[in-house]
């Protein structure tokens, strides 16, 4: 037997100490104790309608919560957890509650287990795993409970805090395309400024397409005789076109807590608001005046030195940027915005604008397929050769069908 004497022994505590703070200091997981989980698929991060990203972990612990309205239903969900050992585990809520016309409340509210894969792994990966719930719905009338294991996975990058990002990731901002016609292409920011300004690479224009993600601040063009349909998160909508030799450029809102405009650069723009949820309201900048609209049509115009607005339908409020001044402008009228600031109201005439918007538009969709209805020509073309086919088939089959 070895004695172990005092000098040994603490020699040997200090190297022990000296391992474990070693240990923990090159620990990935003790050095993920502050980190943010950013979805690698934005489209991908939903439980139960409500959208999981990105996720802060501060000190360990995990406390998100978000609320929406989705139509005449509220949402909320709450995720709350805790760092244990090097993976993420804690009790995911989601609560949506709907009031009828008749002011009956109905609810579900859903809670469910998490944990997540190794917060260790060299690259920087990990994936968030929700296992057994309980749902609480009255739908029916009465409270019904039922036990279920959701299974559903979304696999997040591990942002360190404090350690330098390989690549900004950009918060998806929900909007998407409904329909699309003629040319309309995208430029996704590559990331933002200090002031939240958006960065662009002129070089990455992408045409759009159907249900792409659209990151805050993401860039519009639209060609000659295009139009395409923007919704939004909560349910609203808009219509956006071009009429013959214009084009158009804007920029999506940069984020609800920043600034919620769409932005006009450039072009001459139709709008169409087919719905809108909101609150009641949208504001689209231009250079030098700012329109808000309701539920309208307009025409805005800009070439950087002037802005105008043309009301088709409906009332539309016009800002000056330059001293405040602000006028309503009603179905009929347009208003001239410059350096100096509103220009006095002026008439037109709305059945030309109209007409000119309105065959643009035919002729784009016509070009792009009609909102991309040729899938479904196409599809109906086969359908009747394949019914040909069939009754032919069958005539051959019974004696004498060619014979009457």
């Amino acid at each position: 037997m070895i004695a172990v004497t005092g000098r040994l022994r603490a020699a040997l505590t200090l190297v022990a100490s000296a391992i474990v703070l070693a240990t923990m200091f090159a620990s990935p997981a003790y050095a993920a104790s502050n980190f943010t989980l950013i979805s690698m698929d934005a489209t991908l991060a939903k439980v139960s309608g409500a959208t999981l990203t990105p996720l802060e972990v501060s000190g360990g612990l995990l406390d998100y919560s978000t609320h929406y309205t989705m139509g005449n239903a509220k949402v909320t969900a709450s995720m709350q957890g805790n760092v244990n050992g090097d993976v993420l585990e804690g009790t995911l809520k989601v609560e949506t509650r709907i009031i009828d016309n008749y002011g009956s409340e109905f609810y579900k509210i859903e809670e469910m287990a998490f944990t997540s894969t190794s917060l260790s792994d060299g690259d920087r990966i990990a994936e968030i795993i929700f296992g057994e719930g309980t749902e609480k719905t009255n739908v029916s009338g009465s409270e019904v409970v039922r036990e279920f294991n959701s299974g559903q996975r979304i696999s997040y990058k591990i942002v360190v805090a404090g350690a330098a990002a390989e690549e900004e990731v950009l918060e998806d901002s929900g909007i998407r395309f409904s329909d699309l016609a003629g040319e309309v292409e995208v430029l996704v920011p590559s990331g933002y400024d200090d002031s939240g300004e958006p960065i662009y690479d002129d070089e990455a224009w992408d045409w759009a397409k159907f249900d792409m993600p659209l990151p805050w601040g993401t860039k519009v063009k639209l060609g000659e005789r295009s139009a395409f349909l923007l919704s939004w998160p909560d349910m609203s909508s808009f219509q956006f076109r071009t009429s013959d030799n214009e084009d158009a450029v804007f920029i999506l809102p940069l984020r609800p807590e920043k600034d919620d405009q769409i932005r006009l650069l450039a072009g001459n723009l139709w709008i169409n608001v087919k719905k809108i949820v909101m609150d009641g309201s949208m504001d689209i900048e231009m250079g030098q005046a700012v329109a808000g609209i309701k539920g309208t049509t307009l025409i805005l115009k800009e070439d950087g030195a002037t802005s105008t607005l043309q009301v088709i339908e409906g009332t539309v409020s016009l800002k000056s940027k330059v001293d405040g001044t602000e006028i309503l402008v009603s179905a009929g009228e347009m208003v001239s915005a410059t350096t100096a600031s509103l220009g006095a109201k002026q008439t037109f005439d709305v059945k030309t604008y109209t007409a000119a918007f309105s065959e643009a538009s035919t002729q784009g969709q016509t070009e792009a397929g009609g909102f991309q209805q040729a899938p479904l020509l196409i599809l109906a073309g086969f359908m009747v050769v394949a019914l040909g086919v069939a009754a032919f088939l069958l005539l051959r089959k019974r004696p004498g069908a060619w014979k009457q």
